[in-house]
């Protein structure tokens, strides 16, 4: 019996634990798959346990993260003079030459806006966090 206290009239049951790993870029196939266990369930298959983080279900992981890192970057300098740009006008002065620049870090979360992606999200948010010090005049 799985339980030392089941009743006595109960069937054998067996534990067991496994895990499977899928490797995909149909994500969505693969989370629906995951969504699909009603039949198990139905059939008496206990399910439960929980991954390294402490969840249980998918983790999806982001790939191609190179591909995608120059253009973050050029966005992020972009942006950066866009914003010194209108901080200098507001102030009455010039911008002057780039002093200083740190191209910081990229942060991947998942969509629930934590800062720790703990990969149950199949949707990932990137977010550069860089530094610019421009001159003003």
């Amino acid at each position: 019996f799985t339980r030392e206290y089941a009743q006595g009239n109960q069937p054998f049951r067996f534990n067991g634990t496994g895990q499977v790993l899928v490797k995909s870029a149909r994500v969505a196939e693969v989370e629906g798959a995951a969504r699909a266990v009603d039949p198990l369930i139905q059939a008496g298959v206990q399910l439960g346990g929980e991954n390294e983080g402490g969840r249980s279900g998918p983790r999806f992981q982001l790939r191609g993260f190179n591909d995608i890192k120059a253009p973050l970057l050029a966005e992020a300098t972009r942006n950066a003079r866009e914003q010194a740009d209108k901080f200098a006008a507001e102030a009455g002065a010039e911008l002057g030459p780039l002093k200083n620049a740190n191209q910081g870090v990229i942060r991947i979360t998942g969509d629930d806006g934590n800062d720790f992606d703990d990969g149950s999200s199949r949707i990932k948010r990137l977010r550069v966090v860089s530094t610019f010090e421009y001159e003003l005049k």
